[in-house]
């Protein structure tokens, strides 16, 4: 089940793929703009409602790998169709919530299936895609995040106007099962080795997977996806309190904050046509470092107007997917020869959404012991500074990989 093997499939496949990732995505995003509604019924405090948006990528933290293993065991196309499932009967669950504790466990379930449908999408694209549309579908893969927020934080937005939040998790319950028909239709399926028994498609899934994580590489791109996910989750969840602050309407400040993640899709498109006209991957990576930096600085380190702040943070996240998206296409390559595509993209979603969770908390840490935003530049500084040292290691050629299609 390695994930370099190029499958014979239907053209539109790897967009079902794609569709099936936005979704995913949309699961985590529809909490925001619902969360004071869920609040009010069943007496969430903040604390509780902090942890209920962050169980998530407490899960992507917490069993990226085990759920890579498990894809490698099973195959990808099960493996997607499972995450679809979990996404669906979590938020089936979560509709029908007595009481915190069950939404709670609902909520974990959901994170599972998100971590799954996303760990195997990449590789699903890569294996599906022919040839010279590789690059082109892997950028618009890393469009997913951007795309999804900006869909269902509006979407639900409006949808609280016209309907309880129980009902709007029923209607993402539906979504999740939306796309499987065409998955199961146009996917290939896995290929199971008929000589071998289960415990040993278990033992050599254990090998691919240990081979992997032996090496350096899978790592050095994971922290450097975390220094990218560590500033961009912070600063596009906090930027919503920020413009309230400085007197938006807490619905204008919500659909800035949409905005804001939403734009995060054109770096992420464009980072194929850039990888595919041969520019190398640090090329990308490092000048992407330095104008998140320096946006961040004269958002926040800067006395500016408020429109200023805003453009700076618009600039941030447009140009700022250039990373996830060209290391996402850089994971699918990195598997060392017997090792497991997998488990390098279960590593790598492991190491980013730990970054994911931390940053948005040492950001609050310092806005708090400052009594401000003023100072939190420091901490994106820091990040982009680190994240352009790990870049400078990822070279093609050194890492034995090739990027351009053609």
């Amino acid at each position: 089940m390695d994930g370099q093997q190029q499958l014979k499939a239907h053209p539109a496949t790897w967009w079902v793929v794609l569709a099936a990732g936005v979704i995913a995505a949309g699961h985590v995003w529809k909490v925001p703009a619902a969360l004071e509604f869920i609040r009010s019924e069943l007496g969430m405090d903040l604390v509780a409602s902090g942890t209920f948006l962050g169980i998530v990528q407490v899960a992507g933290m917490l069993v990226g790998l085990p759920m890579a293993l498990y894809a490698e065991i099973i195959g990808l196309r099960k493996g997607i169709i499972i995450g679809l499932g979990l996404l669906a009967a979590g938020s089936i669950a979560g509709a029908a919530a007595p009481n915190v504790s069950f939404l709670m466990a609902s909520r974990a379930v959901e994170g599972l299936g998100f971590v799954m449908v996303t760990m195997v999408a990449p590789q699903l694209i890569r294996m599906v895609t022919e040839g010279k549309k590789i690059n082109l579908a892997m950028g618009i893969w890393g469009a997913y995040q951007g795309f999804a927020n900006l869909v269902a934080v509006l979407a639900t937005a409006a949808a609280m106007s016209v309907m309880d939040w129980r009902a709007w998790w029923a209607v993402f319950a539906g979504l999740a099962i939306l796309p499987m028909p065409w998955l199961l239709k146009w996917v290939p399926k896995d290929v199971v080795p008929a000589d071998q028994s289960r415990s040993q498609i278990i033992a050599a899934a254990g090998k691919r997977t240990v081979r992997t994580i032996k090496t350096a590489p899978p790592w050095i791109a994971g922290v450097a996806f975390a220094c990218y996910t560590m500033m961009w989750g912070a600063l596009i969840g906090f930027m919503p309190t920020v413009l309230q602050e400085e007197g938006f309407s807490a619905s204008a400040a919500g659909v800035w904050g949409a905005l804001i993640g939403g734009v995060n899709i054109i770096g992420a498109v464009a980072s194929g046509p850039l990888l595919e006209r041969g520019i190398p991957l640090r090329a990308l990576l490092i000048p992407t470092f330095v104008v998140m930096g320096a946006m961040s600085y004269i958002a926040f380190g800067l006395d500016v107007p408020i429109a200023v702040r805003i453009g700076a943070v618009m600039l941030f996240s447009a140009v700022g997917s250039l990373i996830p998206a060209s290391l996402m296409r850089l994971a699918v390559e990195l598997a060392p020869q017997g090792g497991s595509t997998s488990a390098v993209v279960g590593l790598m979603q492991q190491i980013f959404n730990g970054g994911n969770f931390i940053g948005p908390v040492i950001m609050a840490v310092l806005a708090q012991m400052t009594s401000g935003w003023d100072a939190t530049w420091w901490f994106t500084a820091a990040a982009s500074v680190l994240g352009i040292a790990l870049a400078l290691t990822l070279r093609e050629e050194r890492l034995g990989v090739r990027l351009r299609s053609s």
